[in-house]
């Protein structure tokens, strides 16, 4: 059986998108194990990224990129949002994405009640649904159409200690 270890001096970030699928996605790959799940369930706090892989067969995505929030467009500040937590990994197609709970952006560490959600999205692309995971599991999907949207999603009562992504 796999068990995740982590050190968190040195794994600030992990890939989870990629052209061959998602590893946050339960059911994109046939593994006992989803990165970065078992490591948040550990308690490490982990940027997300997205990346893709050269291979000839047919892959579930195009391709795999990371986005950023960033106040500099250097090194620096690309690197701050990955420390910060201030990236998302997305999949055949650009997007923007926005999300908060209470103020606190993407990355924080805090703790709520009643988790809501404020999210804004837009792409270039048909945008088809949003998921909210906590901890490691889709406990939402949301329909949608068109290339926006905003709203909020919530998580009533969420066990002490959740963590969530979109």
């Amino acid at each position: 059986e796999a068990k995740a270890s982590f050190d968190p001096d040195l794994e600030i970030a992990m890939e989870v998108i990629q052209c061959r699928g998602s590893f946050m996605v339960p059911g994109d790959f046939e593994l006992s194990y989803l990165f970065p799940s078992d490591f948040l369930n550990q308690g490490a706090k982990l940027a997300l990224l997205g990346g893709t892989d050269h291979t000839s067969q047919p892959t579930a995505n195009q391709f795999g990129m990371t986005a950023f929030w960033m106040n500099d467009r250097s090194t620096v500040g690309m690197w701050d949002a990955i420390r910060k937590r201030h990236t998302y990994a997305l999949s055949n197609g650009k997007m923007a994405l926005w999300v908060d709970v209470e103020g606190h952006p993407m990355g924080s560490v805090l703790s709520v009640a009643d988790a809501r959600f404020y999210v804004k999205v837009s792409s270039g692309r048909p945008l088809r649904r949003i998921g909210l995971i906590r901890n490691g599991e889709i406990i939402s999907w949301t329909d949608l159409s068109g290339d926006a949207w905003q709203g909020i999603i919530t998580d009533a009562s969420p066990p002490e200690g959740s963590h969530w992504y979109t």
